[in-house]
């Protein structure tokens, strides 16, 4: 990306509000930070876009540097005040957590903290957060695992055991069979442990089905 001046930086902050509250197009905005500030278009297309997602609360995918997005955050705050402070810091947290399910290094992981912690609203400890990045990763193989490799038609994420839920007997000693294997197995000694299965089945929140196996199984 080439160089971008502190000016290029407050004018894309400016554009941006405008097209914000439409007082012209993203295109026209881009071409003034080109041809009136001699903005790479690549890189004016990014902050306006960033800037934008940051007034709404959205997320954005594509990083800029640390110290402009400081400078927008402050901005916001000194413009608009404490809740829009707090709408553009969500849209930074969507951001990190973006860049974490695709495995990329993000430049302003510590400057959200040291915002949020203006806010009062400090980040958990540093060993915690580490714990949910993996579990974010996680999930997200696994829904590409599911999707790709198993061919599953349905994943739904979030899922919630019903209380009304009865597994009738064959069913119930399937499942008990599969999961007594699967917890012997050394690779899983340190996920299960003393896990029981009616705990397990308690603690599921995610759901797939297999289309195919489903025709196999019921031939």
């Amino acid at each position: 990306m080439a160089r971008i001046t502190q000016e290029m930086v407050e004018k894309s902050y400016e554009v941006a509000k405008q097209v914000h509250n439409r007082k012209f197009d993203k295109n026209r905005g881009i071409n003034i930070l080109n041809k009136q500030y001699g903005m790479n278009r690549y890189s004016a297309s990014i902050y306006v876009n960033d800037i934008i997602c940051m007034l709404n609360g959205q997320r954005y995918k594509l990083q800029m540097a640390e110290d402009h997005t400081e400078y927008f955050l402050t901005m916001i705050e000194k413009e608009f005040g404490i809740e829009y402070l707090k709408i553009a810091l969500s849209a930074v947290k969507q951001h990190i957590n973006y860049e974490h399910s695709i495995e990329h290094p993000c430049n302003v992981e510590k400057l959200y903290i040291s915002f949020m912690q203006k806010l009062g609203g400090g980040e958990p400890k540093q060993e915690k957060r580490r714990e949910t990045m993996k579990i974010e990763i996680g999930e997200s193989l696994m829904l590409s695992y599911l999707k790709h490799i198993k061919k599953c038609l349905f994943y739904q994420a979030n899922w919630k055991v019903s209380s009304n839920w009865h597994i009738d007997d064959i069913s119930s000693d399937k499942v008990l069979f599969s999961y007594s294997n699967i917890i012997k197995h050394p690779e899983f000694s340190d996920i299960f442990k003393a896990s029981k299965l009616e705990q397990l089945i308690k603690q599921i929140d995610r759901i797939f089905y297999n289309y195919w196996n489903y025709q196999h199984n019921n031939q």
